[in-house]
Parts: C-alpha cells; structure tokens; sequence
C-alpha cells in the first residue's frame, strides 16, 4: 500500500509562505529602523562636537580649521555678548547636508538646535515609513527615530582669560581676595 501525499506539501507551503515572507519582510525593514536611528545618532554626535569647536574656537564645520584671526578679534567678554544666530544658521546647514545622504527610510525630517554659552543640544525627528501596508501593520504604530542629545562648552582658554581680569580686581578687595585664594587652591589641585 502505497500513500499518496503530492498535493499536502502544497497546501503547507501556501499556509506558510506568506507568514515567512512578512517576517522576513519585517526584518529587513527592522534593520532599515536600526541603520537609521543608528545614523542619526551619529549625525547628532559629530554636529555637536563640531558645534562646540565652531563656539569655542571659531573652527570650520566641515574642515575644521581654526580661524585665527576671527579667534583673536574676538575680545575678552565675547562669551557674555557674542551672538550665536550666525553659528547656529551654520550648524543647520551643516547638518541638513549630512541628513541628505545616509538614510534609508527616514522622511519629515525635523532639527531643532540649541546653542547658549554653556551649552549645546540637538534634537531630531523623523518618521519611519514603511510602504507596504501589510507590514506597516506589524510594526503596530507610526515609529519616529528620535535623537536627542547635549554636551557642555568648555572654553578654558577663555575661562583663564576673565580668572587673569578678575584676580588683578580682587586684590584690591579683601572679600574678593579671600574667594580668590579658595579659587587659587582649587586650580592648583586639579593641576
């Protein structure tokens, strides 16, 4: 005796082809989600950095050469009552460039930056859109890639700069000398 069982692969293979394909699907667009998110985590790590040099240092976003001479004429209160609007037009632009190569999936792209004299921070947003409609539903929501991050400035040149000013002023006045001295101390042990 003799089974026949020809057509019983068939109907297996057609009950679970489509649940293999979409997960497959899935995973691709999984490592699209990833790749993304990923990226504009970097994009976010290397803008900021550059901010930081650009307002501390007057350096080139893309080159990153210092401008000297813009460094120099900057003055000693530059940090209290310089403008940032022209830095921060500058890091838009510098980080639209980097957004438009590199993304996969990634669409409404929005920036919002941050930028005082303490600090600088960075936010983006974008959907993830997925145009198979079959396999947006597995996802079970819009997603957004978000990346958010901040660093502090750090400009201790200039921070040596206003301790020489300020240190030939409190001689003069004995509360401020005695501050002065705690200063002094406090900068001797982190030599």
């Amino acid at each position: 005796m003799k089974k026949c069982v020809k057509g019983s692969y068939t109907v297996e293979a057609s009950l679970l082809f489509p649940i293999i394909f979409f997960i497959i699907i899935w995973l691709i667009y999984l490592g699209f989600y990833l790749h993304d998110k990923n990226r504009l985590n970097v994009i976010v790590d290397d803008s900021l950095l550059k901010a930081r040099y650009l307002i501390e240092n007057e350096t080139d976003l893309t080159a990153g050469d210092v401008n000297y001479e813009v460094y120099i004429k900057r003055g000693v209160l530059y940090g209290f009552i310089g403008s940032l609007n022209e830095k921060e037009v500058l890091l838009l632009e510098y980080v639209n460039n980097q957004l438009k190569s590199g993304l996969l999936i990634a669409d409404n792209i929005t920036v919002q930056t941050r930028l005082d004299r303490w600090k600088v921070g960075m936010e983006i947003n974008a959907d993830f859109s997925v145009p198979i409609i079959q396999v947006q539903k597995l996802f079970r929501r819009k997603l957004t890639l978000t990346a958010v991050k901040e660093i502090p400035l750090m400009d201790t040149e200039e921070f040596l700069r206003m301790f020489d000013i300020f240190s030939g002023v409190a001689e003069k006045i004995p509360a401020a000398e005695k501050v002065l001295n705690g200063l002094s101390r406090l900068l001797k042990k982190v030599k």
